[in-house]
């Protein structure tokens, strides 16, 4: 699934806490790091994501995960043991939006982006549009990606996320709990990394080992395996934080009309 080299999450005020087999994140006063209020279960609302700028600044905030200025690209595997392309962030929309519409299908939360970004530093204080910024830095110790627990959490870099320049990722072929290949030199499957790492920026962290392996578990005997499908696990922390999703207009009114056409053709079976 996830790094086999350490990976790390960073955060600013409270150690996670567990609340049923998925983890969360105080916040001290009784509520938890997540957009929207502080109390679990109520909706996060509308949160907007977007790509930082190259050349954006750092700040002591990430640390070691983004040191000097931001870069474009990150190294994707053309194909088990093929080589690398050097990938602009921005070539995968795509794949973040299909991400963050994943974790929107599981809890009460909304997410619309990619959003235009000003370029200000990490955890600028001006730097509060959008709410998700994502960049590229070469880490200076080992990583993948990181991913900020969201507010409170020290400042607008709060529920950002960071992929590491110095890191090798790949779309690994195969199927959900597939082993990557044993070709492939990419640590990373960047579509499972991305939905762990946007986890950690709803404010999940990593839970205790249970012997299964959601999207937010590292556990070493979890990495290594494609993992693009939330398990129930995960879909229980982000109800618990957010709620369960609201339906889309009109999707009541199309289930409705659905079961009606079912029951009336259940009374023209049973009468003939």
């Amino acid at each position: 699934m996830r790094s086999t080299l350490l990976r790390i999450l960073l955060f600013v005020i409270a150690a996670p806490a567990t609340a049923g087999a998925f983890a969360t994140f105080p916040d001290g006063s009784g509520g938890f790091l997540k957009w929207g209020d502080n109390a679990a279960g109520t909706p996060g609302g509308t949160v907007t994501w977007g790509f930082v700028p190259v050349g954006t600044d750092g700040s002591s905030y990430c640390g070691a995960a983004c040191p000097g200025t931001s870069v474009s690209s990150i190294q994707i595997e053309n194909g088990p043991g093929i080589g690398y392309t050097l990938t602009p962030l921005t070539d995968l929309v795509a794949t973040f939006t299909a991400a963050f519409e994943a974790w929107a299908a599981a809890g009460n939360i909304t997410f619309t982006g990619p959003d235009p970004d000003g370029g200000l530093a990490i955890n600028d204080p001006g730097a509060t549009s959008p709410d998700i910024r994502i960049g590229v830095f070469a880490f200076s110790s080992g990583g993948g990606a990181v991913g900020f627990a969201p507010p409170p959490n020290g400042g607008t870099g709060a529920g950002d996320i960071l992929l590491d320049a110095n890191s090798f990722y790949a779309f690994q072929p195969g199927n959900e709990g597939d082993a990557f290949p044993l070709a492939s030199t990419a640590p990373n499957d960047i579509e499972s990394l991305i939905l762990h790492e946007i986890g950690h920026a709803l404010g999940l962290a990593h839970p205790a080992f249970d012997g299964t392996c959601p999207v937010m578990q590292v556990e070493p005997s979890c990495l290594g395996i494609i993992q693009r499908e939330l398990d129930p696990d995960d879909i229980a922390g982000v109800e618990f934080l957010y709620g369960v999703p609201i339906p889309e207009p009109g999707s009541g009114l199309l289930l409705g009309s659905g079961l009606l056409a079912i029951a009336a053709g259940a009374r023209r079976m049973t009468s003939a």
